[in-house]
């Protein structure tokens, strides 16, 4: 009897997993980019740069790239036709839009921000080599301040996150939609864009290829 169940089973997975749509993705990638945001607003020093790096930064990069796995499967399930239409009525979109607008500049001011906390602890380190005499000994930040370090000089760390910011991947599939050739196209891509000047628009909003 149970070699009946399992396939059964397999085949509830897979309708679970097929759930994705792009309201849900652009909804995961708006709770991931701003999470790391906030996370980056509460480094104020190494103790506090190594425990967001834990707990959200080396999460970070493993979590953008499971959305894009899910946005690859979510395109290749759906005709040109369908992913078109899908993606310029989605509100998700929309707000997910909105939200990259408001997210460079959020992030731009919070590297500004961990460079300033990099730099008061440097200097710090330059006052006590020059209390001790020791005014051609540049400061080794990498062993008072590695994760600092690594955030401002390296910014491995948040490389992926400023990815997903400035160039992501969603923003490349839908700048190659006016080489699909759908039928409708630019009938969608007008109504997208009076719904986003009438409901959704800010400054500086991120520009959509047409």
């Amino acid at each position: 009897m149970m070699r009946y169940k399992l396939p059964l089973i397999g085949f509830l997975f897979t309708l679970v997993g097929c759930t994705d749509n792009i309201d849900t993705l652009t909804r995961e990638y708006r709770n991931t980019i701003n999470e790391s945001i906030d996370a980056l607003m509460m480094i104020t020093d190494e103790r506090s740069a190594k425990r967001i790096q834990v707990l959200v930064l080396d999460n970070m990069s493993p979590r953008f790239k499971e959305i894009d796995r899910k946005l690859e499967i979510v395109v290749a399930n759906r005709t040109k036709a369908e992913i078109v239409k899908d993606v310029f009525e989605s509100d998700g979109f929309q707000l997910y839009l909105t939200d990259l607008t408001m997210n460079r500049q959020r992030l731009a001011v919070e590297t500004t921000r961990l460079r300033d906390v990099f730099n008061k602890l440097k200097k710090v380190e330059r006052d006590r080599l020059d209390e001790e005499g020791l005014f051609d000994e540049e400061p080794d930040m990498t062993k008072i301040c590695p994760t600092l370090v690594e955030l401002v000089d390296k910014e491995g760390k948040i490389d992926e996150l400023r990815n997903q910011i400035l160039q992501p991947k969603l923003l490349q599939k839908v700048a190659n939609f006016p080489n699909m050739k759908v039928n409708n196209y630019d009938a969608l891509f007008q109504k997208f864009l009076e719904r986003r000047k009438k409901s959704f628009v800010s400054d500086n909003d991120v520009e959509i290829v047409h």
